[in-house]
Order: structure tokens, then C-alpha cells, then sequence
């Protein structure tokens, strides 16, 4: 039901209010990797039921925001292959991950590593998503000053300005 509710709320405040995509998709992970590091003193149900609650609402961030952030980052001309890439990572990681929560339960004899295993993996996750932030990387449509050096790939060059109005 949370979960629900995340993906609305995180939408309505791309879409309403103008937030960053990005912006609110690294904040979720952030939560959710510190949720996740705390899920082991989560000692009384009422707790566990916060814990649910809060990381139901953040983690949705991460799937509602990913089509926009693609757009954003890449252009909708690179949606779909981008999106089965990401689909397909998303895949491994759901049938690898399991198991390896599994393996170091096994190994541990405690639920707690597999929870700061995940808590990891969020916050590693972040940490990439930070790089996106950064000044120096370009987003597709973004101005590009005159005396830079761009790469134009091929499928894109029909876009560019000629001198003489023909395809380049």
C-alpha cells in the first residue's frame, strides 16, 4: 500500500512541483540504504511496521522515476533500449540477490548481514546516481558552448545544421 503511495507522491512531485527526478530518486536511495542498515534494531513489531511503511514510500521513487530520468539523461530516442538494459540488470539482480542474502544468512547465522548487504547495494547505487549530478556531466539537450568538442553519433547527425540545409 505504501509502496502505492510512493510512486504517486514521488511522481506528483516531479510532475506538479518541479522537483529534480534524479534529485528525488538519490534521496530515496539514501533513505532506503539507511532504512535498511537499521531494519536490524527493529526489535518490536511496531518498529517493523515504520520500517514497512517508510521503506514501502521510499523505495517506489526508484522504479516510478525511471522512465523520466532516462528521458532526462539520455533522450526519449534512447528510451526503450535503455529501459530493457536497466529491465534487464534489474533481473539479474532479482535472481542473484536471493540467493546471496541467503548464502550470508547461511554463512552468518543472522538475518542482519543480508539487510547491510542490501543497505550496501542501495547506497553504492546512490553514490553512481551522484556522479549523474555532478556539473561536468552533460544531459541530453542541454546547451553545448561553441569551442567544445562533441561527439555526434551517427543516428544524430541528420539532426545537425548544414550550411547549405542539406543532411549531413
Amino acid at each position: 500500500i505504501t509502496n502505492t503511495i510512493g510512486r504517486l507522491l514521488s511522481g506528483l512531485l516531479v510532475d506538479i512541483f518541479k522537483l529534480n527526478a534524479l534529485v528525488i530518486n538519490n534521496t530515496a536511495l539514501v533513505v532506503s540504504a539507511i532504512l535498511l542498515f537499521v531494519e536490524p534494531f527493529c526489535t518490536t513489531y511496531e518498529l517493523l511496521v515504520t520500517f514497512a511503511v517508510l521503506y514501502g514510500l521510499c523505495v517506489a521513487a526508484y522504479i516510478s522515476l525511471t522512465s523520466i530520468i532516462i528521458c532526462d539523461l539520455l533522450g526519449l530516442r534512447k528510451l526503450t533500449n535503455a529501459f530493457g538494459l536497466l529491465t534487464l540488470a534489474r533481473g539479474i539482480a532479482g535472481v542473484y540477490g536471493p540467493p546471496v542474502a541467503g548464502a550470508v544468512y547461511n554463512a552468518t547465522g543472522s538475518y542482519n548481514y543480508s539487510f547491510w548487504l542490501g543497505g550496501l547495494m542501495f547506497a553504492l547505487g546512490a553514490a553512481c546516481h551522484l556522479v549523474l549530478l555532478l556539473p561536468c556531466v552533460k544531459k541530453k539537450g542541454q546547451e553545448i558552448a561553441s569551442n567544445e568538442i562533441v561527439l555526434v553519433e551517427e543516428e544524430d547527425k541528420t539532426m545537425l545544421p548544414s550550411s547549405n540545409d542539406e543532411e549531413v
